[in-house]
């Protein structure tokens, strides 16, 4: 599935309107997969991948989370469409590269951002253990790092 996600996303990113408005349609499509969110998680992860594709894919996370997270957030669209169990995996991972101090200050604040929003619909309720977990990482945190968890806080 993600080298399928990963051309759409690519395709997001052409100039053709018709291009890109197909892969967005696409996108779309696979909201109902519950492995789309961890494709898209997974692609935002690597390293290896185009920071530009890796950007795309935190993008179609957000629009994702706000569409079809839950009802507290103000874009939802009527539907929950992501499971409980992969619920849980997106905030984990989510919150990963967040806090991860990774070199590439658009992905974290990206990746800050979507958890930021999941924070508002879930926390503390669905996620109980996210306030713990932030501060068990500040205070050994680095400049990088710390930035992240400001960012979600």
């Amino acid at each position: 599935m993600e080298q399928q996600v990963l051309e759409l996303l690519a395709a997001t990113l052409e100039s053709a309107t018709e291009t890109r408005t197909n892969a967005e349609r696409h996108l779309e499509q696979l909201y109902a997969n519950e492995a789309f969110p961890i494709s898209l998680i997974s692609i935002a992860s690597h390293k290896s991948v185009d920071l530009s594709l890796r950007q795309a894919a935190l993008l179609a996370l957000k629009t994702l989370v706000l569409k079809t997270w839950s009802p507290s957030i103000d874009e939802f669209q009527g539907t929950v469409l992501v499971n409980d169990a992969t619920k849980e995996q997106v905030r984990h991972s989510l919150l990963t590269i967040a806090t991860s101090g990774d070199e590439e200050r658009k992905i974290v604040a990206a990746a800050s951002y979507v958890v930021s929003k999941i924070a508002g619909a879930d926390f503390p309720d669905q996620w109980p253990a996210l306030l713990p977990t932030l501060l068990q990482l500040t205070p050994g945190a680095d400049d990088a790092r710390l930035h992240g968890i400001l960012v979600v806080l």
